[in-house]
């Protein structure tokens, strides 16, 4: 059963990789998921997904109006997707069940986006701007998805200190960035 469910994702990353070449203005989607297992360490950044999906729909969005640059006569051609990404982190001793001072907490993050990517080909420029909502602490899955990581990976190490992981709290977070081709 954990196998299959293992296959499936690697499908799903294996066949994202095609549909991303696709025509961006039918849309793409896209899988990525980082774990730390594959260096065979298991701390700090242990595990994250990403689920991508752009399509021009989304641009209908009311978020939208709040994603730079404004409008729409700005110059360039501009893209509109959805992110659905966890990322988790844990202390370097996954052994102990309280909190050492001075290493990382227990803690995981899951949060939902709306992206806008403005691309000017040619001025070389790209504006990326991005509204994140989320939920850090529990609520996240954050034990959830290791223990199964931990079952499929490694049953004999199963992490001990979820029990002191950082508290629920509501994660707001406005992104924007400016890119400059060079040459």
């Amino acid at each position: 059963m954990i196998r299959s469910r293992l296959f499936m994702v690697f499908l799903l990353a294996a066949l994202s990789g095609s549909l991303m070449a696709a025509d961006p203005f039918l849309g793409y989607i896209s899988f990525a998921w980082e774990n730390d297992m594959y260096f065979r360490r298991d701390y700090y950044y242990s595990n994250g997904f990403q689920l991508e999906f752009f399509h021009k729909k989304i641009e209908v969005s009311p978020f939208s109006r709040l994603l730079l640059p404004p409008g729409r006569k700005q110059t360039g051609d501009s893209y509109h997707g959805l992110q659905l990404r966890q990322e988790i982190y844990t202390p370097k001793d996954l052994s102990a069940d309280t909190i050492a001072a001075g290493d990382h907490p227990y803690s995981s993050t899951l949060t939902l986006s709306q992206v806008k990517i403005t691309d000017n080909a040619e001025l070389g420029i790209r504006y990326i701007s991005e509204l994140r909502l989320g939920i850090l602490g529990p609520a996240a899955l954050g034990f959830k998805t290791q223990e199964l990581a931990h079952q499929v990976s490694n049953p004999s190490r199963p992490p001990q200190g979820w029990d002191n992981q950082v508290q629920n709290d509501l994660i707001l977070n406005y992104n924007f960035q400016f890119e400059k081709r060079l040459l």
